[in-house]
């Protein structure tokens, strides 16, 4: 069973930590970026390039006319 705690959410795109227990019974701690774009949900393993890779798709949906305009009408919230 993986535990799901929120981190970072803005502009449609979540950043979650996802703590699991693998077969050995080891926890296991990913980062989970999902967000509106393709190929998506994405699973990191170190914290900071989680962080950073947040940062880099927040940009780039805030630079898509669509998603701006959906935030803009609120039909888009964190």
């Amino acid at each position: 069973m993986a535990e799901r705690t929120l981190v970072r959410s803005a502009a449609g795109v979540r950043l979650e930590r996802v703590e699991e227990l693998s077969r050995g019974q080891k926890a296991r701690t990913l980062f989970k970026l999902s967000t509106y774009r393709p190929a998506q949900p994405r699973y990191i393993a170190d914290r900071h390039e989680a962080e950073e890779a947040f940062a880099r798709e927040v940009t780039a949906l805030m630079k898509d006319p669509v998603i701006a305009r959906m935030i803009l009408t609120g039909a888009l919230t964190d």
